[in-house]
């Protein structure tokens, strides 16, 4: 049932965020920039995933395919089970910002696939918008 649950979920994230906000122009001084935003879950069955565990993760996994950086953010969540029951658990978001221009699809799946074979999780959503910035 959670299956069912984190699909539905994973799906209607993924819908909406194909309906990101378009930006045409930015303004003066600021650039158009990607910003994938990644979501883990840290319980898993045997327990929560350490703070060694998540540092080993990003050195292995998520440093090479994100090498340029990125920021992470501690978070707490909860989602309701089919049951009804309300779930809470820790978290961390991994938000990474690219030039527009270059495709990260790779680079993204090789981390979703990565925490979720290390950490037999079952998913990892995906959130991705164009933003303007400046570095």
């Amino acid at each position: 049932m959670r299956k069912i649950f984190v699909l539905l979920m994973t799906m209607l994230i993924l819908i909406s965020a194909c309906q990101s906000n378009i930006i045409n122009d930015c303004p003066d001084g600021l650039t158009k920039f990607n910003k994938v935003s990644l979501y883990f879950g840290t319980s898993t069955n045997e327990g929560i995933i350490t703070n060694e565990e998540w540092s080993n993760f990003l050195d292995e996994i998520v440093t090479p395919n994100f090498p340029e950086g990125m920021t992470i953010h501690d978070t707490y969540g909860q989602w309701k089970r089919p049951d009804g029951g309300i779930v809470k658990e820790p978290g961390k978001v991994i938000v990474h910002i690219y030039d527009i221009n270059e495709d990260k699809s790779e680079n993204i799946n090789a981390i979703i696939n990565g925490f979720k074979e290390r950490f037999k999780a079952q998913s990892v959503i995906w959130e991705e918008d164009i933003i303007c910035g400046s570095f």
